[in-house]
Formats: structure tokens, C-alpha cells, sequence
């Protein structure tokens, strides 16, 4: 935060991500990347910092001098803070344990990565799959002293510490705390999530990365191979699941399993078929 005089006025402008709300972060994102970087896009990102329509009348250079000090254009250059339990709205929430991350989870997950221009877009999405209240915890004295000075004297996100703690199992519903998101999350604590979760995604990737590479052999029709190229990326997951579990009643059994159960399970069918392309090729010598 910082404080400028303009018109004779002292104004606090707001610098860093954890500054501002997530609502405020996702329509400067907008602006920033569907704009042009010019005087006139950064006053009204001033003006949506500081909730003032001043900025018409002030000069660019003192436009300039002020956005030198502001940090939050393009925060996902640096990891930003990131708080695993909170309180939001008067109800508590949990991050959830990637590595717990089911299919039915992470179907919806990679949706919301991919489904804008940037993963940024759906931050308000993302964040309500991954955080969800909190059903069951377990404290211990030290804890509890932290929790209440977190309750009386934090604003409107109220960083908690527990021992451990379980969450919601999640179900479409939750999506409808995006907007709780939107209004009580900062964007710096939303853009610690993405880095996060990303990071995790680039891991699992990295784990099962056979499954990952591009093949396309045996495509005779390049113009119906880009088109079906084209429509599994636009799927993502979503296509690959239904592709290898085209039975509505197999896919429910795989929707509650670990995302990594299933991987493996690809890796298995892929195996199966790489033995039994190798075994028909055998047999026609």
C-alpha cells in the first residue's frame, strides 16, 4: 500500500495482490490482458483500486510513477501467500489435499484450468473446488489463542490454525461459494492456490508423463486428425475419461477414486494394448 496526493487528497492505492479482493483482481486481469497497456486502461485500474473516479485529469507521468510501485498486474510471476484454513463469511474452510484429489475433482478442476484464456479467469472456480467447509477439526491450546486473535482483529479473511481437520466431500453445490470467493478472498491468497495447484499438476504430469506424449500413428486423414487433436485438447480430461470409460455406469464407480488410481489404471490400458498390438504383429509372421 502506498499513499499519493492527488488533487490535494491523501490516497492509500493498493500495491500488492493481498491488497485487494479477488473480485478486483479478476476484472484488472481482464483489463490488463484484453487491453491496451495505455494512459487511459491504467486509470481505470486506479480507479478500481481505490474505488475513486479522480484520475481523468491526472498527468502520465504521475500515472507512471504510481504503477511503479504497484505489483499486481502479473502476480502468477511469483508465488503469493497462501493460507490453507480460514474463516470466511462466519464458515470455516480447508484447502484440500491434492494428493487426495479425486477424478470427479480433478475432472472439474482441469475444466476450470483450461475453459478461459487463463487459469486466472476461473480463480473464483478453482478456488471453490479446492477450498470447502470445514466439517470436522482438531486443535490444541496455541491454536486456539492464534484463531481468536485471527477472528478479532483480521478484516474480512481470517487465517485459522488447526491440528488437523476433514473437509466436504465436494458436489456441484460448492460451486456456488465462488461468490463468497469473489468478495472475501484477496487475490494474492487465490493466485497461492493456482501456484500451488499448478505446480502439483506439473508434478502429476511429470509422474505419468508416458501418458502425456503425443501420438498420433495410423492417422491417414491429416485434416481429421488435426480436427481430433483439436477437440481433445479442447476437452482435456474430460475427453480422456470418457473416451476410456464410455459406460455411464463404470465412469460413477471411477468418479470417487484418486485421480492417481485412475492414471495408473491408463498405464495399465495402455500397457495391454502395446502387448496386444506386439502379439498380433507376432502372429502375422
Amino acid at each position: 500500500m502506498i499513499e499519493a496526493k492527488i488533487n490535494e487528497i491523501l490516497i492509500d492505492i493498493p500495491t500488492d495482490p493481498v491488497e485487494i479482493s479477488l473480485d478486483k483482481g479478476l476484472v484488472i486481469h481482464s483489463l490488463w490482458t484484453s487491453e491496451e497497456h495505455d494512459n487511459v486502461t491504467k486509470k481505470e485500474i486506479l480507479k478500481i483500486l481505490t474505488d475513486l473516479d479522480i484520475w481523468e485529469d491526472v498527468t502520465e507521468t504521475s500515472i507512471e510513477e504510481i504503477f511503479s510501485y504497484i505489483n499486481l498486474i502479473d502476480p502468477c510471476q511469483k508465488p503469493q501467500v497462501l493460507c490453507p484454513t480460514l474463516r470466511l463469511f462466519k464458515k470455516n474452510y480447508g484447502l484440500h489435499l491434492f494428493d487426495e484429489i479425486t477424478v470427479k475433482e480433478f475432472g472439474e478442476l482441469d475444466f476450470y484450468m483450461n475453459y478461459l484464456d487463463s487459469p486466472v479467469d476461473s480463480l473464483d472456480k478453482i478456488c471453490s473446488i479446492l477450498f470447502r467447509p470445514i466439517k470436522h477439526k482438531n486443535n490444541n491450546l496455541k491454536n486456539i489463542f492464534i484463531n481468536i486473535y485471527s477472528k478479532v482483529f483480521s478484516k474480512t479473511v481470517k487465517p485459522l490454525m488447526f491440528k488437523n481437520y476433514s473437509i466436504e466431500s465436494f458436489n456441484e453445490k460448492h460451486l456456488d461459494n465462488s461468490e463468497y470467493f469473489r468478495k472475501g478472498f484477496s487475490f494474492g491468497m487465490a493466485i497461492g492456490v493456482l501456484y500451488q495447484f499448478s505446480n502439483w499438476m506439473n508434478l502429476l504430469t511429470k509422474e505419468f508423463e508416458d501418458l502425456f506424449e503425443e501420438d498420433y500413428e495410423g492417422a491417414t486423414d491429416e485434416e481429421k486428425k488435426e480436427e481430433e487433436i483439436s477437440f481433445a485438447q479442447n476437452w482435456g480430461f474430460y475427453h480422456t475419461f470418457i473416451t476410456v470409460v464410455p459406460e455411464l455406469s463404470e465412469r460413477n464407480l471411477w468418479l470417487d477414486k484418486n485421480i492417481k488410481e485412475f492414471y495408473k489404471y491408463l498405464v495399465y490400458i495402455n500397457a495391454r494394448q502395446l502387448a496386444n498390438k506386439k502379439n498380433v504383429n507376432h502372429g502375422d509372421r
